[in-house]
């Protein structure tokens, strides 16, 4: 985002969202370009901080990390600078009866350097989802930066490339989500405490998947750069009692209101 177009796209991102005036709004990582402790990327976060000021101060935000945020690698050094930046890197948060569960998929992605806070985040998790269904939550959503799978929940490592993409052409598919291991888990959980949706970002495209009959991982493109044939604009979710109706719209089709 510290690129001056870039930046200029998170303005109108931050304009028609001021319109709309939701509670809140979600950044789904790569908050930066640059990987972490690369003195560029510090500029970024600054001017990233800058950005978001201009959005109404009614308006809730919450951000967590991405592979850029991070890097492919995570390190205990680069995510002990991104929660100095930026608070916590993985929480929860209840509005109107609806849970919202963020996760820092990097971690879970490649847990090299960082095991340790991966198995404390997956405990945390399961705590959590725990005492959510304990206060009967209505709705339960999950949030990360990587997706959980490409195609199928059971898949396993090798499963081919992507192909017909701007920059992730002839890229491993198995390098846009979660390993099998963290993955399982994390569905297991999921059916046992009926999340239904998956949020995540990462392939700078829109996808949709049926993970099974009652859960479904929605991958959302970017303010900035696209994969594929979207065009920069906002995800907007609106939950009532019985149903989650969610559309991304280009900028120039973001409406000036939503309906109750």
């Amino acid at each position: 985002m510290g690129c001056t177009k870039k930046g200029e796209l998170l303005k109108s991102a931050i304009e028609k969202t001021d319109k709309l005036k939701p509670p809140f709004v979600v950044a789904l990582g790569d908050l930066t370009n640059k990987f972490p402790l690369d003195p560029i990327q510090t500029n970024q976060i600054t001017d990233l901080k800058n950005d978001f000021k201009l959005l109404d101060k009614d308006i809730d935000l919450y951000v967590f990390c991405g592979n850029h945020d991070v890097g492919n690698k995570p390190s205990m050094e680069g995510m002990e600078y991104f929660e100095e930046q930026w608070g916590d890197s993985y929480y929860s948060f209840v509005y109107n009866n609806c849970a919202f569960i963020v996760l820092n998929s990097p971690i879970l992605y490649d847990e090299t350097h960082v095991k340790e806070m991966k198995e404390e985040q997956l405990k945390w998790l399961e705590k959590t989802l725990e005492k959510l269904h304990s206060l009967n939550v209505k709705h339960k959503f999950l949030l990360l930066h990587h997706a959980l799978m490409y195609d199928d929940i059971y898949e396993g490592e090798n499963i081919g490339l992507i192909y017909g993409d701007k920059f992730h052409n002839y890229s491993e598919k198995n390098e846009f989500h979660l390993k099998k291991e963290p993955r399982l888990f994390i569905y297991e959980l999921m059916k046992k405490y009926k999340v239904t949706h998956v949020f995540c970002a990462h392939l700078h495209a829109n996808r949709e998947n049926d993970i099974d009959h009652n859960i479904k991982q929605i991958t959302i493109s970017a303010v900035g750069m696209q994969a594929k044939d979207d065009k920069s604009g906002i995800f907007i979710v609106q939950v009532t009692e019985d149903k989650v109706d969610y559309k991304y719209y280009p900028f120039e089709y973001v409406p000036n209101y939503i309906k109750a």
